[in-house]
């Protein structure tokens, strides 16, 4: 285990893509093309293209003049970007549009580059690949929101099934809702009849949800203070927890919508179509839980890219490896640590034990941070990344354990809220961890070969410290407080620390 990145990733110096939808037409550039994308540019513009489109079969003439506006801004961006390669594709409207062939004509001279139709069937695919790359341990639906359709795939042990591709989405349903909730209601209900398929593959398990009308939901759940980590990407609610706050979405006036983080004017147009068509889903469907991604079709695209090496990483541990290569005053110090820390750590298969390693590999993140406020600021970080492969909890147990690493209060009380998140067990592993973390950073200053030459014995009532004379302290004492922190967050009655 070490820092750097492993080799055998395939990546480009940058790559964009570019995603012409039936509400928004937008452009992300990802800093590579690898298992752990992070996006260097993320610009939308909202261009309806699908505006009126269930009437007229053509696309919104003001909506192609904005469109293709912004592809030609997109062009300019992604030469100044750098970008090496560029997927530029168009989903529902354009694939339903009479007048298509001449938009599409118009938007390749614009970006400079063809732009490809997907299907129904390959975006659904696309979605629940990017939604399986982005999050830890994917199982069930996976339904992406879009102005025009609805698509939906099934994931089960890393295989992606494509199921449905249902033409409703938050433009198309407008007209509806002009003439009433309940006209509108009713056409969803006959537009998201679920197919047998698509009922079974939701039944009691997990639904993840895609699409910024829907991430719009998460965002109101954050903003009204329900969840203490403003992150919507692996959010989970439960089903009937999220029909509570669809019907409290209900009562709020547009002002207030408005006002929350992350929602704006245009976001709450839609935010009604959004939020009805997913009360009418889960009349209709039944699962356990419900997860939101921020990850889908975008990122999707850009998986498919990757060979199975690649993929078959953990983007959780591979965007712990970049982030150190880049911030670790010796990225390598940690494949040392997790030797060292080995009698602690759990089998590197299990779910706790990535999120050890993770930890051990962004044990150093924050060193350029003041004293005073290192392990505050560096906990509030870390729980914000943009990592992939991670839900809410495991957010949490890394920045906790980074968090005492840098000797941060064990009964900081500005932490209570977050550490609500982890169930008992996980919390005194992460307290572990980072009482074990700490110790190990001041016995050896961070220096590899110097930590080493101790070692760390977890005895059945004690835990014990072996360390070369010349490496003990003048004051023993600076050592064995944190030995006694470690051997009380392991539950272990005695410590000893023993020169070699």
């Amino acid at each position: 285990m070490n820092g750097a990145p492993e080799p055998g990733i395939r990546e480009t110096a940058r790559f964009g893509v570019v995603d012409i939808g039936s509400n928004s037409v937008r452009l992300v550039v990802y800093d590579g093309l690898h298992r752990a994308p992070l996006a260097l540019l993320n610009e939308k513009a909202i261009c309806r293209l699908g505006e009126g489109i269930e009437e007229s079969g053509r696309l919104d003439a003001a909506g192609v003049g904005r469109a293709l506006a912004a592809l030609g801004r997109f062009r300019t961006l992604l030469a100044g970007l750098g970008a090496a390669e560029t997927d530029a594709f168009a989903t529902a409207a354009v694939r339903r549009a009479a007048d298509r062939d001449r938009f599409l004509a118009l938007a390749a001279r614009a970006l400079g580059r063809p732009v490809a139709v997907l299907s129904g069937e390959e975006e659904a695919r696309a979605t629940a690949l990017g939604v399986a790359g982005g999050l830890h341990g994917v199982r069930g639906l996976v339904a992406d929101l879009g102005g025009g359709s609805i698509e939906f795939a099934r994931v089960e042990g890393g295989r992606v099934t494509p199921l449905a591709s249902l033409p409703v989405g938050t433009l198309s349903l407008r007209p509806a809702l002009a003439r009433g909730r309940r006209a509108a209601a009713e056409e969803a209900a006959r537009a998201l009849a679920p197919p047998p398929a698509l009922a079974e593959a939701a039944r009691d398990g997990r639904l993840y949800l895609v699409g910024g009308g829907w991430r719009a939901i998460a965002r109101i759940h954050l903003g009204l203070g329900r969840s203490p980590l403003p992150v919507v990407h692996g959010l989970a609610l439960g089903r009937s927890e999220l029909l509570a706050l669809l019907a409290e979405i209900r009562e709020l006036r547009p002002e207030r919508l408005a006002r929350l983080p992350g929602l704006g004017r245009r976001r709450v147009e839609t935010l009604p179509a959004a939020a009805l068509l997913l009360e009418v889903l889960l009349r209709h469907l039944t699962p356990g839980e419900l997860v939101f991604s921020a990850t889908g079709l975008r990122e999707g695209r850009l998986f498919a890219r990757l060979g199975e090496e690649a993929m078959a990483r953990d983007p959780l541990l591979e965007g712990a490896r970049r982030l150190a290569a880049g911030e670790a005053r010796d990225p390598a110090f940690a494949g040392v640590l997790a030797d060292w820390l080995a009698p602690l750590l759990s089998p590197p298969s299990s779910d706790l034990g990535r999120l050890q390693r993770a930890a051990v590999l962004l044990s150093d993140v924050g060193w350029r941070e003041h004293p005073d406020s290192r392990a505050g600021a560096t906990f509030a970080r870390l729980s914000r990344f943009p990592f992939l492969g991670i839900d809410h909890p495991g957010r949490i147990f890394l920045a906790r354990a980074v968090f005492l690493r840098y000797g941060g209060a064990p009964k900081d009380r500005a932490l209570r809220p977050f550490l609500e998140l982890l169930d008992p067990e996980t919390r005194r592993a992460a307290a572990a961890l980072g009482a074990a973390m700490h110790l190990a950073y001041r016995l050896s200053g961070g220096v590899g070969e110097l930590l080493a030459r101790s070692r760390l014995r977890l005895l059945e009532e004690e835990v014990l410290l072996e360390v070369p004379g010349d490496l003990l302290p003048p004051d023993p004492s600076v050592l064995g407080g944190r030995l006694r922190r470690l051997a009380k967050a392991l539950e272990r009655p005695r410590h000893r620390l023993r020169a070699v």
